[in-house]
């Protein structure tokens, strides 16, 4: 029997997810949450990826900070090459403002490094507060530790027996809208890439 790739199997669960596990309350069931694609809706994808691998036990002994760094410049040299796939969203020139420019969608996770504005080089970027709170793989020395983590201990962060549960409830049902089909696509071949910088990344060990 011919085992199913990883893209295959994502493909198939997010094709059989259901709304109903997104949970009680409106927001989850509305068009801002359910046609909005954020840089957490794909790096969750490229986790759930990297989870699937064979080899996931080698490639998975990079440390935290140095997989962020791969997630980094994987991910900008990929927004490069999809912005147009991505196509461009209306977007207020400024904070209030009536006026309104197309915006690469692409944007807000090509971006996701910088820094918020405030004291003392601003707030956390959307990229660190991924990696530090939530899934919080970044708690761990090892990205490994993040995968193995014992399902049955009681934490929130860095857990990611935990964490799949997430996706598959919350996540998938998002990607399974036909608007966002090409894209995920796309994410595929981002998810394909990082794992190509790991495999090498592990050849230099």
């Amino acid at each position: 029997m011919v085992q199913k790739s990883a893209r295959e199997i994502i493909l198939e669960k997010i094709s059989q997810s259901k709304d109903k596990t997104l949970g009680k309350g409106t927001f989850f069931h509305s068009k801002s949450f359910l046609h909005e694609i954020g840089y957490s809706d794909v790096m969750d994808i490229v986790l759930y990826y990297i989870s699937l691998q064979k080899d996931l036990d080698k490639i998975a002994r990079i440390s935290t900070s140095d997989f962020s760094d791969v997630l980094e410049k994987t991910t900008i040299d990929w927004a490069e090459k999809v912005e147009k796939q991505w196509g461009k969203v209306k977007t207020p020139r400024f904070y209030g403002s009536k006026e309104t420019y197309d915006r690469p969608r692409i944007w807000s996770i090509a971006l996701a490094w910088t820094p918020g504005p405030g004291p003392m080089g601003g707030t956390m970027s959307t990229a660190e507060s991924y990696t530090v709170l939530r899934p919080g793989f970044s708690r761990h020395r090892h990205l490994i530790v993040f995968f193995k983590y014992p399902e049955g201990l009681p934490d929130e962060f860095g857990n990611w027996p935990n964490y799949k549960k997430h996706i598959e409830a919350m996540k998938f049902p998002k990607w399974r809208r036909k608007m966002h089909q090409k894209r995920l696509l796309t994410v595929l071949d981002l998810a394909e890439s990082v794992c190509r910088r790991l495999r090498a990344h592990k050849s230099k060990d």
